[in-house]
């Protein structure tokens, strides 16, 4: 080897750069390429080691809080018959938006174990089995008589009662307003027969339809008066009593709650001006332990849900008498009844989903009972990260190997040096160094020792290692 080589080993021991170097010339195979490999890896050791701990936060039980968390949970719909809160609850599901349950939470940190609660749900769909029966023809033909009614009706239940005007005009042109869209209560728990059922839901409280009317035409194009409207599209939707199961949560003060089955619909009994009603596979006796007669309501409580929603929507027309054909110009008068007014700027669907809504808060609201909870705080703990004791402990295992390594090479008194070997070579106790060279300096050992061919072997005279120069 070169004798710049032994000032490299000795740049090794000093410093990452020469440790580099050694690696880069080496290829790893010597073992002093370990001390050199430790060296580097010790670069990034102190980054590691801050990554080890960390002090993060979590929800941990609160066992010296002094108040507890509670949600309501109603075991019963609206005992009380002669409340106004219920006619309350229906306007305020109509027209409100937010029907939030309000549990009690100390921390702002809470759970609670999943439980059942009794409320209202609502169920809508598409109703293809419908008809209509709008006959205009007395009007048409001036013949004096009530205004006539376009009704339109489900398979069962009421059917609506809309009053259609007199078309009126120069004949043969006749023009008017005729129903464009009507909704209106298909049924109620106080009209209703026993085992009616209405998507799939048997015995709901109410029943609410609406429904698009379009012109119903010959296939010669022609409008017989006698039949001149098809529903185009009705939707049907029921509010009923249900049972349902939670999980509600509290993080950071805001309530998170998820319904985590399907309602259970459950079966109503009917019993003299009286109405039961128990979930499905429990006993009115045994179900959520509490007295049949909490789960007693009255009809009268939805009777003024009747009518509640119903109007209708009219359109511009004109009626030719000599073609029979039937033309619409646009948007007539709607009736002035906000609630189907607040019908049509939504739809059905959103308006029963929030009148039920707001009647499962009233039915939370008048319960006593309560589910309690568990309150959370927020504590900081000491988290270890495994993962980044993998290069420390590859340093520990690589520098006992380097210490045995070092330990064996004493033992067999073999030197090692800390300052650079070449002034040694240069300026030991022999002479060596060349003539007209520059050997007074680091650099300039270095520039010699880079041309210097050196070898190990036995001296003659003593048997000892030496080493050689070629020079």
């Amino acid at each position: 080897m070169y004798l710049l080589g032994a000032q490299a080993f000795d740049s090794a021991s000093r410093g990452p750069w020469g440790s580099i170097n050694i690696l880069w010339s080496h290829r790893a195979s010597s073992l002093a390429s370990l001390g050199a490999l430790i060296t580097v890896l010790a670069l990034v050791f102190d980054p590691f080691i801050q990554q080890i701990l960390s002090y993060p936060t979590r929800q941990a039980i609160a066992t010296d809080h002094p108040t507890t968390a509670t949600i309501k949970q109603a075991k019963s719909f609206i005992p009380d018959n002669d409340s106004p809160k219920i006619y309350s609850a229906l306007y305020n599901g109509i027209w409100g938006s937010d029907f939030s349950i309000d549990p009690s939470c100390p921390s702002g940190n809470c759970t609670w174990p999943t439980f059942q609660s009794v409320g209202v749900c609502s169920q809508c769909g598409e109703e293809s089995n419908v008809t209509v029966n709008c006959d205009l023809s007395s009007t048409i033909n001036d013949i004096e008589t009530d205004p006539p009614k376009c009704n339109v009706g489900l398979s069962q239940g009421q059917h609506s009662n809309t009053n259609v005007p007199p078309l009126y005009g120069e004949r043969p042109r006749l023009q008017g307003y005729i129903p464009k869209e009507i909704v209106w209560t298909v049924n109620t728990v106080s009209w209703m027969i026993e085992n009616e059922t209405y998507l799939g839901i048997d015995y709901p409280l109410a029943v609410v339809a609406d429904t698009q009317l379009g012109i119903h035409e010959e296939p010669d194009g022609r409008v017989n008066v006698t039949r001149p409207f098809q529903a185009e599209n009705t939707t049907v939707c029921v509010l009923a009593l249900c049972l349902k199961t939670y999980n509600i949560s509290v993080h950071d003060g805001k309530v998170l709650i998820n319904t985590t089955a399907p309602p259970n619909y459950g079966k109503t009994m009917m019993e003299t001006i009286y109405q039961s009603w128990s979930p499905n596979s429990q006993s009115i006796n045994q179900s959520l332990d509490v007295n049949t007669t909490e789960f007693t309501f009255h009809y009268q409580q939805f009777t003024t849900f009747s009518g509640m929603l119903d109007g209708s929507k009219k359109e511009v027309v004109y009626y030719d008498q000599k073609t029979q054909r039937i033309s619409l110009t646009g948007d007539g008068p709607a009736e002035l009844k906000g609630n189907f007014l607040r019908v049509r700027n939504t739809s059905l669907e959103e308006v029963m989903s929030n009148v039920a809504a707001s009647l499962t808060k009233l039915s939370f609201d008048l319960s006593n009972d309560v589910v309690n909870g568990t309150v959370l705080v927020t504590e900081v703990y000491v988290s270890v990260a495994w993962i980044w004791l993998v290069l420390p402990a590859l340093l520990l295992v690589l520098g006992i190997i380097l210490i045995s390594t070092i330990c064996v090479n004493k033992g067999q008194t073999l030197p090692l040096w800390k300052s650079s070997i070449l002034a040694a070579f240069f300026h030991g106790h022999i002479n060596t160094e060349p003539d007209g060279h520059d050997c007074h300096t680091i650099s300039g050992m270095e520039t010699i020792a880079a041309d210097t061919k050196v070898r190990l072997r036995l001296s003659e005279s003593n048997g000892q290692l030496i080493l050689e120069s070629d020079r």
